[in-house]
């Protein structure tokens, strides 16, 4: 099946319990969804510019499968000249970023042979790598960390192909990456935004069973915290209850059956989806979380999110439990459950798609409480904090901590 969306299509349900009057949206890029996408990469940037340069960013396991091969071949069907640099196979660090940056100012080359598009290839670091570069202009990325410098008008289009269904940075005007300090931290401006995405779901086929449920419950956080957090919107929140619903039906056959191409678009279409959520409400304390323990030890970012959020989930509940309805009863779909049961019965559709409520591989035995306390309270990290419904005081972050690391 192909699904195109361009700017207007918002057709899912809105929830009658978020009828808010004033809200701002961001533009929704142009989305083509089709196995065998890729082969249109040429096609789709035509919109934009005839012929020139291309930098194609892409990650190892798209070259080592042959479809950084296929992308490259089918833009230079069109005419385009297209040059391939693939990132380390880890996430984005500011030398990496800087390093593409310079690729594509061609070493000082003049503006008449500036590219004329970027593509990213892969998973979240490919796209979130290419996403700065291309709207960079040149200046190293540290110029803009944190917002601290807009960026300018982006002239060159960016196109998306996302090989994996979780961080949803083909729609986000946002891109993470680890400073020079060491730092998990994040360049966020509308020139961010890709103008156009490729979902092609026979290249999320390779992707493992533990890598398909952590990037899938990357998707489900980012949907569930936009969809319950204090900028969610009745707009934005259709997206992430239709994402909910779709990484809630299709992870746990994605994970049995890595070649089910309907399971693995429909989580394509969910990371997208919730992608399109968080870029307009942001994210909440299990992302503060996550980012805080990606800063301190090796943990894949979807797992550390996932796992936040069922540490966390009863606890911001409490307070605010009618701006959690809408997301409780996209999780429960036609099963019976409401908000008394749903951090249980998370927790154990967690655990049945292998990932469980703990960190003790991961070297956490080793944090002290004050130096998670203090990444949490890093002002990178603190926008996650006053998103969520409940704002924790000192003592109740601290508690929060101590959770986190209970689980070393």
């Amino acid at each position: 099946m192909t699904h195109i969306m361009t700017h207007s299509n918002t057709s899912m349900p809105i929830p009658a319990s978020m009828a808010s009057t004033a809200f701002a949206m961001a533009r929704i890029p142009t989305l083509l969804s089709q196995p065998g996408a890729r082969h249109a990469v040429g096609k789709a940037l035509q919109v934009h510019a005839r012929s020139g340069r291309v930098i194609v960013v892409a990650d190892p396991a798209m070259q080592q499968h042959g479809y950084l091969a296929e992308i490259t071949t089918a833009l230079q069907a069109k005419g385009y000249d297209a040059i391939t640099s693939v990132i380390p196979a880890a996430e984005p660090k500011e030398h990496a970023i800087n390093d593409i940056i310079a690729l594509a100012r061609n070493d000082g080359g003049n503006d008449n042979d500036l590219p004329v598009a970027y593509v990213g290839v892969g998973g979240g670091s490919a796209l979130d790598i290419v996403k700065i570069v291309a709207a960079s202009a040149g200046v190293p990325v540290a110029h803009y960390e944190a917002a601290k410098h807009p960026f300018p008008l982006r002239r060159a289009a960016l196109l998306a192909i996302p090989s994996t269904s979780g961080t949803g940075a083909e729609a986000t005007r946002t891109a993470v990456y680890t400073n020079a300090e060491g730092d998990k931290t994040w360049a966020w401006d509308n020139a961010l935004l890709p103008d156009s995405i490729i979902l092609d779901p026979e290249i999320t086929v390779g992707l493992p069973a533990g890598l398909t449920a952590a990037t899938g419950l990357d998707a489900f956080v980012h949907a569930f915290e936009a969809a319950t957090n204090r900028f969610a919107t009745e707009v934005t929140s259709s997206f992430c209850l239709q994402a909910i619903r779709l990484v809630r039906d299709n992870l746990a056959q994605a994970t049995r059956d890595g070649n089910d191409i309907a399971a693995r678009s429909a989580l394509q279409l969910a990371a997208c989806y919730a992608g399109v959520g968080i870029t307009n409400a942001q994210t909440a304390i299990a992302h503060n979380i996550g980012h805080a323990l990606g800063s301190l030890v090796p943990v894949h970012h979807g797992r550390a999110v996932a796992i936040a959020l069922g540490l966390t989930m009863a606890w911001s509940i409490a307070t605010a439990p009618a701006s959690f309805e809408p997301a409780t009863a996209a999780f429960f779909g036609t099963e019976t459950g409401g908000l008394d049961d749903l951090n249980s019965a998370y927790r154990a559709w967690m655990d049945s798609v292998g990932v469980p409520l703990t960190l003790a591989d991961t070297g956490l035995s080793t944090v002290a409480l004050p130096d998670l306390v203090k990444k949490m309270t890093n002002p990178h990290n603190t926008p996650m904090l006053k998103s969520n419904h409940r704002m924790p005081d000192d003592r109740e972050l601290n508690t929060i901590a101590q959770s986190v690391l209970n689980l070393a």
